[in-house]
């Protein structure tokens, strides 16, 4: 059972990933010779952005509970970004399940990729992430984009 605290937290979360991230459902035709599809994937408001408080709040968030910061690519990879997941234990699996979604661009302006790394790269969140069993995460932004 989650604790009051963690649902407040999650809520939050949840709150800013509606704000800044939302799935597209578009038709997709692979090739001239075949059907079209219809396809899902990530879109991000790119008008709105995190505010230094906002930030400040998912990284406590995430110094009390089990979330990591995951970087990743965004907009196909032409855009780096980053994800929230929650860690959590179902059966003999652990799963990392994103619970927001953000680009680079909307970060507040004073925070860079550099601040970002300093958390998505400490050892507790390592730790997590290869619990989780995601990679290590790589320090550069050009990893996670074209």
């Amino acid at each position: 059972m989650k604790s009051p605290e963690t649902e407040d937290d999650l809520n939050f979360l949840q709150s800013l990933d509606q704000r800044l991230h939302y799935i597209a459902s578009d038709r997709f035709t692979p090739n001239m010779f075949r059907a079209a599809r219809q396809v899902t994937h990530n879109k991000y408001n790119q008008e709105e952005k995190l505010t230094a408080t906002e930030l400040d709040h998912i990284l406590n968030v995430m110094n009390k509970e089990h979330f990591a910061l995951y970087p990743i690519n965004t907009n196909f990879g032409l855009s780096a970004g980053f994800a929230v997941c929650q860690i959590t234990l179902e059966g003999m699996l652990t799963l990392a399940e994103p619970i927001l979604q953000f680009t680079v661009k909307q970060l507040p302006s004073e925070v860079n990729w550099l601040r970002m790394s300093e958390c998505y790269m400490s050892e507790r969140n390592k730790e997590l992430l290869k619990i989780a069993g995601l990679d290590e995460p790589q320090h550069s932004q050009e990893y996670y984009s074209y």
